[in-house]
């Protein structure tokens, strides 16, 4: 998932340059994208370990485990699946200096205890830093990401792609229907 949202902005200022840059486009936060993870013999914790991997590596400040131990965390809050084959997991840190999201694609989808009851292989984790980003702004992530996934050609098109650059393309250029 590539870019990163805050760039390194801090305070109340960083929180309005965020929430615009959340509102206008993934570009600003999405750190990795990546695909065939099915190396994992995927289920949910490896997928989350996954994904914590790839949102470590956008922001120095974040630390793996703690990550994975967020994400889980929030998943037993309630799943984050939402049906359609997709799952946005979240979770708030302490030690982030910016908002990060990650991509990653399944060539299967796994259970995720969706709503519909379909498997999940799109998942579009992020991490929002509590001293940088206000409980508004971890909300204002959630909708967009609604938006963006209720989109089914956008959906299509992140099933049928094949490269990792495709699929961050694919997702930064991503503009509202209408």
């Amino acid at each position: 998932l590539t870019g990163l949202l805050a760039k390194g902005d801090q305070g109340m200022d960083a929180v309005q340059t965020n929430r615009h840059r959340v509102l206008g486009t993934i570009a600003g936060f999405l750190a990795k994208c990546d695909s065939g993870a099915d190396t994992l013999q995927a289920n949910r914790h490896r997928v989350l370990g996954a994904l914590a991997g790839l949102l470590a590596k956008g922001d120095a400040a974040l630390d793996n485990a703690e990550l994975v131990a967020g994400l889980l965390t929030r998943e037993c809050l309630g799943g984050t699946g939402v049906g359609k084959g997709i799952a946005f997991p979240h979770c708030r840190t302490k030690n982030g200096q910016r908002v990060v999201g990650a991509f990653l694609k399944l060539s299967q989808g796994i259970d995720f205890e969706t709503c519909d009851n379909e498997a999940v292989d799109l998942f579009f984790a992020f991490v929002t830093p509590t001293q940088v980003a206000s409980e508004n702004l971890h909300l204002d992530i959630l909708a967009q990401l609604a938006r963006m996934f209720s989109d089914a050609e956008l959906r299509r098109r992140l099933r049928v792609a094949e490269r990792t650059e495709d699929l961050h393309e694919i997702l930064t250029s991503w503009k509202a229907p209408g």
